[in-house]
């Protein structure tokens, strides 16, 4: 166990260092310092980061009911909810490239992760809790997947990056953005689809268009965003 725990601190230290190299390279261009000070979050611009920069020091994100919280140590993130019950969560730690959302009523969470650099690819990671306190894991992904895929132009094929923007509707909904992948091999990389989707259903209410977004969505948009939605405004 001990060994374990070891690899996954020098696993941790490793994610850290290279992706803080990225983020740095990235925050040179004009556009990527004038977004960042404006924006927050990395889907989401309500997201909170379990490892926040500049230090990436593990923290806590307490549900908006205060009763439970998203705790995060070196080995990765547990939710912690009635009588102290921690319940380890069976996702990637890679710091900063991470965030939690949380859903209105405090009974659902969303982990939006990267397993990889900026690039991708990126994932959501949704939970749910049930009666006894424990997070139930539910692949939202899967009700987007074969529709975001479809709008890809790449040669090779390749997935879609996720991850969701913001609850909705008091939480009944999700609204779910489906990135091309931003590679030289699709020939629209980069361009974003937005997805709302009843969380009762499971179905897709409405696709929504990158200009559809700017227009009625650029304030809940995180970082990743930004930047192109204000180089958009600017081009009209």
């Amino acid at each position: 166990m001990s060994k374990v725990i070891g690899v996954n601190k020098m696993r941790f230290v490793v994610l850290t260092l290279v992706v803080l190299v990225a983020v740095v390279s990235t925050a040179l261009g004009d556009d990527a310092v004038s977004s960042r000070e404006q924006c927050t979050g990395i889907w989401a611009a309500a997201a909170k980061s379990p490892y926040p920069a500049p230090d990436f020091i593990p923290t806590k994100i307490p549900a908006p009911n205060g009763r439970v919280s998203i705790n995060a140590t070196r080995e990765g993130l547990s939710l912690v909810g009635k009588k102290n019950r921690t319940t380890h969560l069976e996702v990637l730690v890679n710091p900063p490239l991470m965030e939690v959302l949380w859903a209105p009523d405090s009974q659902n969470f969303v982990i939006n992760v990267s397993d990889g650099g900026l690039v991708g690819t990126w994932e959501a990671k949704y939970y749910s809790i049930d009666a006894d306190g424990r997070p139930v894991s539910r692949d939202i992904q899967k009700l987007v997947k074969s529709n975001a895929n479809r709008l890809l132009r790449c040669e090779p094929k390749e997935e879609a990056n996720i991850g969701v923007a913001s609850w909705l509707n008091d939480g009944k909904e999700v609204l779910i953005i489906a990135e091309v992948p931003p590679h030289s091999s699709c020939r629209n990389m980069g361009t974003i689809f937005g997805f709302r989707v009843s969380v009762k259903s499971g179905k897709i209410i409405e696709r929504i268009s990158e200009d559809g977004l700017r227009k009625k969505w650029a304030h809940i948009l995180g970082c990743r965003f930004a930047g192109k939605i204000e180089r958009i405004k600017r081009e009209m």
